[in-house]
């Protein structure tokens, strides 16, 4: 304990024994038991513990875990490898970090579908204070998701504006890693599918990359409609043309490594085509393209509530022919 120290816990103290009064000057915090080292000037000190925000394995990487903590950490104790234990055999061969977040690179490859738990002990934030042993502050779960490739889309060719998605029409199947097209005036696939008169169905799954409220934007000519987890978001079954300003859906919340199904029906009428899909979010800034990662052509188990079945689409449209 350091000379003028009163007790064995986290104390007021002074700086020098001849000091007294109220200039935050002459005392010093001590923030733990038998801290030796005085904390930061009385009236500053932040005396909260860090705690584990998210942990993340990225999907593509295959051997790394983005762990992200509350405060901003001390980088002695931040990048020490045994300060950080992952079950299934897997141990931290190497630790990053930047500001309150460490990137982890583990021994083995992560295992699709198998769920890990990392523990850490010893971090310490800016102020010195280390994260507790209690496993709400230093105790998360994880998995690895492999990296989507894109939507399933099918391809139509229609004659009636009542019935697009007749299956005697499927003209092509294909995985498309995302939906950003402009076809101008001409075809998805010269040969197969007509420049005019086409629809297409995009299915599968999206993952979102972090928990946050999400909206999302479709840029069309001529009309579309938007499900995630079989709630419409973005009805506008209408010839138009929203290629400059986008139509935007309500916004929604997701979570973090979690699959939703999705669900976008498109359909051109006659002159220009375009279809694409936008998002954004606090975390993501400015919309940007739905990026390929993020989408699976099969409905992925989710580990969100089941989803209601999509609602088949009007059979009405204003298309005109």
């Amino acid at each position: 304990m350091a000379d003028g120290a009163d007790g064995n816990g986290p104390s007021l103290q002074r700086t020098s024994a001849t000091l007294y009064g109220n200039d935050p000057a002459s005392w010093s915090t001590y923030l733990t038991p038998n801290d030796g080292t005085p904390g930061q000037a009385n009236g500053t000190t932040d005396v909260t513990p860090p705690r584990l925000v998210s942990v993340l394995a990225p999907a593509g990487a295959g051997n790394q875990v983005i762990v992200t903590f509350s405060d901003t950490l001390d980088a002695a104790s931040a990048t020490v490898l045994s300060h950080y234990s992952i079950n299934q055999g897997v141990s931290v061969t190497a630790v990053t970090l930047s500001g309150n977040q460490v990137t982890l690179t583990t021994s083995l490859f992560l295992t699709p579908g198998i769920v890990y738990t990392l523990t850490v002990a010893g971090v310490k934030n800016s102020s010195m204070i280390a994260i507790p042993a209690d496993a709400a502050f230093s105790q998360a779960t994880f998995n690895y998701v492999v990296a989507g490739t894109g939507l399933q889309g099918q391809y139509y060719s229609w004659t009636s504006a009542l019935d697009q998605f007749n299956a005697a029409n499927l003209k092509m199947t294909r995985t498309d890693a995302t939906v950003n097209f402009d076809w101008g005036t001409g075809s998805p696939s010269t040969n197969v599918v007509p420049a005019d008169d086409f629809a297409v169905r995009w299915t599968g799954s999206i993952r979102a990359p972090v928990t946050d409220t999400y909206t999302f934007y479709f840029y069309a000519d001529d009309g579309e409609r938007l499900w995630i987890n079989g709630t419409l978001l973005i009805d506008k079954w209408a010839s138009h043309s929203s290629t400059t300003t986008p139509d935007t859906s309500t916004s929604i919340t997701l979570t973090a490594g979690m699959f939703y199904q999705i669900q976008i029906d498109y359909y051109e009428a006659t002159g220009a085509a375009a279809a694409k899909l936008y998002w954004s979010s606090p975390s993501l800034g400015a919309a940007v393209p739905v990026a390929s990662t993020y989408l699976y052509n099969v409905s992925r188990r989710c580990s969100c509530p089941p989803a209601p079945r999509a609602p088949r689409p009007r059979r009405s449209c204003s298309a005109s022919r």
